[in-house]
């Protein structure tokens, strides 16, 4: 198991989102996201679990808002996980899709650091 954390960039700079920790395991990710929308600060967090395809998938997840109370959700699909051999950094692509739109997501995640 290795954790992580950092700045994802969001296709087209819709929203912020940062992988407060992302936690790598053979078969499944886990990981607490946050970030901002035009609706405030947000946060969202679950497992991903790898598909025969070797994606990790999270589904209906809650989304927090900060400011007020939402029954939104978003799914969450991570197509490329690429550590280092190290285990010191982390290429992470993936896809967020909310209100049956998708936007892309990539990022190089550091160690995360308690």
């Amino acid at each position: 198991m290795h954790a992580y954390s950092g700045k994802l960039d969001v296709e087209d700079g819709d929203f912020v989102l940062d992988a407060d920790r992302f936690i790598v395991r053979d078969d499944e990710l886990g990981f607490m996201l946050s970030g901002s929308d035009e609706w405030g600060d947000f946060s969202i967090e679950g497992v991903a679990k790898r598909t025969e395809q070797g994606a990790f998938i999270a589904s209906n997840l809650s989304l927090v808002y900060r400011q007020y109370v939402s029954n939104d959700s978003a799914g969450i699909e991570f197509d490329e996980i690429i550590q280092t051999a190290q285990k010191i950094r982390c290429r992470v692509k993936g896809k967020w899709n909310q209100y049956e739109d998708t936007w892309a997501f990539s990022g190089n995640l550091g160690p995360y650091k308690a």
